[in-house]
C-alpha cells in the first residue's frame, strides 16, 4: 500500500535486482533446496509485481512512464485511458521491449460496459514489464519471456487489482527460444509446448495457466522478411488481466507432421467438403477423446471429427461443407491424460481463388479453365496481369488449400499468411425457372466448371461418383459462371 515514486522504485528494484542474483547463485551451486528456491522466488516476484503496480498509480496520465535499468534488471511502466484502447490493440513502445519487439492487448468490448471499472469516468490501463538476469522461476514450466503485468484502474480505487473479464483479451507476448535445444526450437511454432501462464504468487506454484489459452503462434522475422530461429511471439487469449508470460513445458503428446499447426490457414470452396487428417502421438494416454468447435457459431453446418486408437498413436479426421462464405476458426481439443487444442482458420470461397505468393494470372486461370484475360477484366484491383500484391493478413502460419475433399499444403513454410482474393467467373442470378443448364447456355462456360463453383446452392445426390440435380428449376439464386474471354478482349 506504500506510495512509490520513481527514485523509491529504483531502491526496491535494486534489493530484488540483489535477492535474484544471489539467488540464482546459490542454486547454481547446489546450495538452494528445491522448496526454498520456490518460496524465496515467489516472494520476490510478488514485490516486484507489488512495486510496480504502486508506482504506475503515481504515474501522470500521457507521459511516458518510468524506466528503470540497473546491473542486472530492468522495470518499465506506462498506461493509457481506457477509452482509448477498449475493442482494438494497444501497443506498448517498441523501445521499452527486448529487441523492439511488439507487446500488444486487445480488449473485449464488454470492459466499456463494466460499471465498477468506469465509476469514475477516468479508468485507465496499466502496463509493466519486469526483465532480469537470473531467471524467473515457474516449478514446471520454463519462461521464455518477460514478464508483463496488464491491469485497469480508475480514481475510485485504491489499488490496481486483477479484472475478470466478460470475453476474452488478446496479449500478444514476443519469446526467446534460443535457449532450447535446437530440436525443441524446431517444433517450437507448432505450439503444443508453449503454455500462457498467469502469475498467481502461490509458494508451492507462482504461475498457472488456468483461464489462458494459446490462440496462436507467430514466427519472427527480420528486416529482409526471413524467419529468425527461436524467436517469435505468442497471442494468448485470457478471460482475465493480471500478470503474464509465454512457458515451455515438454509434454509426451505430439501432433506427428503432416498434421496441421495452430493458425494454420484452411482455403474451401464454398459447398465443397474437406477432410483434415491429424495423428496424435502420446506415450502415456491409452484412451482420448475429442471435440470440436467452430467460431462465429450459428452456420447451417458445422465440422466434426472422428478419432480411431492406432498402432502407436490416434488416428483423427476432421470433416466439414461449409454452406456459408467466410473466415471461420475452428478449434479442436484432445482429451485424455493430457489436452491440447489446435486452432485453425478456414476461408471459405465463393466465385474466387486465393491467390498465394508466387503464383501468377495465368496459372489461376489454367486451374478454371479460363484465360488470364478473363481475370483480369474480373480484377479491376489488380494493376499488372505479371506481377500481383499480395495482401497481408496478420495471420500467420502454413496455407492449405482443399479440393475434392482432400487438404493439401500450399506453403510448407510457417510465417506471415498473404494473399489475394481473385474473382474467377460471373456472379449470375438464375431467373425465375431457369435451370442450371438455362443459365449456362445463356452466359457461355462449362456444364461441368459451374457445378463445380456452386456445390452450395445445388441438390447432391452423390458425393462419389459426383452426381446433382439439374433438371429441377432453381430461381432467384445467384450462381457462378466461368467463361472465357477472347485473347483479343480489350482491357
Amino acid at each position: 500500500d506504500a506510495v512509490l515514486d520513481v527514485d523509491a522504485l529504483v531502491q526496491v528494484f535494486g534489493v530484488l535486482d540483489s535477492l535474484l542474483v544471489a539467488m540464482h547463485r546459490l542454486r547454481d551451486a547446489g546450495s538452494l533446496a528445491r522448496g526454498k528456491d520456490l518460496f524465496l522466488s515467489s516472494v520476490v516476484e510478488r514485490l516486484g509485481d507489488t512495486a510496480g503496480k504502486a508506482a504506475l498509480q503515481q504515474i501522470v496520465l500521457g507521459e511516458f512512464g518510468y524506466e528503470i535499468e540497473l546491473e542486472g534488471m530492468s522495470a518499465h511502466g506506462f498506461k493509457r485511458l481506457l477509452t482509448d484502447v477498449a475493442d482494438r490493440s494497444f501497443s506498448m513502445p517498441t523501445s521499452m521491449t527486448p529487441y523492439g519487439d511488439v507487446v500488444s492487448v486487445r480488449l473485449p468490448r464488454e470492459v466499456m460496459d463494466d460499471p465498477v471499472l468506469n465509476a469514475g469516468g477516468d479508468a485507465v490501463v496499466d502496463v509493466q514489464m519486469l526483465q532480469s538476469e537470473a531467471p524467473w522461476v515457474t516449478g514446471d514450466e520454463d519462461l521464455l519471456s518477460l514478464p508483463f503485468t496488464i491491469s485497469i484502474s480508475s480514481t475510485e480505487q485504491d489499488d490496481v487489482r486483477p479484472v475478470m473479464l466478460d470475453g476474452e483479451a488478446m496479449l500478444t507476448l514476443p519469446f526467446d527460444g534460443t535457449s532450447l535445444p535446437p530440436d525443441q526450437q524446431d517444433t517450437l511454432f507448432d505450439g503444443d509446448n508453449l503454455v500462457c501462464l498467469v502469475y498467481t504468487g502461490g509458494i508451492d506454484r507462482a504461475w498457472s495457466s488456468d483461464g489462458c489459452r494459446v490462440q496462436a503462434v507467430r514466427v519472427a522475422v527480420d528486416a529482409a522478411g526471413d524467419p529468425v530461429r527461436g524467436h517469435g511471439s505468442v497471442v494468448c487469449a485470457c478471460t482475465h488481466l493480471s500478470t503474464f508470460a509465454v512457458g515451455y513445458a515438454v509434454s509426451d503428446v505430439t501432433l506427428v507432421k503432416p498434421s496441421p499447426g495452430n493458425g494454420d490457414l484452411f482455403v474451401v470452396k464454398v459447398g465443397h467438403e474437406m477432410n483434415v487428417p491429424i495423428t496424435i502421438r502420446s506415450t502415456s494416454a491409452s484412451s482420448m477423446m475429442a471435440n470440436v468447435s467452430v467460431s462465429p457459431e450459428g452456420l447451417s453446418s458445422a465440422p466434426t471429427i472422428t478419432l480411431a486408437p492406432g498402432v502407436d498413436s490416434f488416428e483423427a479426421m476432421l470433416s466439414w461443407r461449409p454452406m456459408e462464405v467466410g473466415m471461420f476458426d475452428v478449434a479442436i481439443t484432445f482429451h485424455g491424460a493430457f489436452e491440447i487444442t489446435r486452432l485453425l482458420r478456414v476461408k471459405v470461397l465463393f466465385c474466387e481463388h486465393f491467390l498465394t505468393r508466387g503464383e501468377t494470372l495465368h496459372e489461376v486461370a489454367s486451374m478454371y479453365n479460363t484465360t488470364w484475360q478473363s481475370l483480369f477484366v474480373l480484377n479491376p484491383g489488380i494493376e499488372s496481369p505479371h506481377k500481383v500484391v499480395e495482401e497481408t493478413s496478420g495471420l500467420f502460419g502454413r496455407i492449405w488449400e482443399c479440393r475434392h475433399g482432400a487438404c493439401t499444403l500450399k506453403t510448407e513454410e510457417r510465417g506471415a499468411i498473404a494473399g489475394l482474393d481473385v474473382q474467377i467467373g460471373m456472379k449470375v442470378r438464375a431467373e425465375q425457372g431457369e435451370t442450371v443448364p438455362d443459365v449456362v447456355r445463356k452466359v457461355g462456360g462449362t456444364l461441368h466448371q459451374t457445378v463445380e463453383e456452386n456445390m452450395q446452392s445445388l441438390e447432391v445426390i452423390s458425393d462419389r461418383p459426383l452426381v446433382v440435380d439439374l433438371l429441377h428449376p432453381i430461381h432467384l439464386v445467384d450462381l457462378c459462371v466461368v467463361s472465357g474471354l477472347s485473347e483479343e478482349c480489350p482491357l
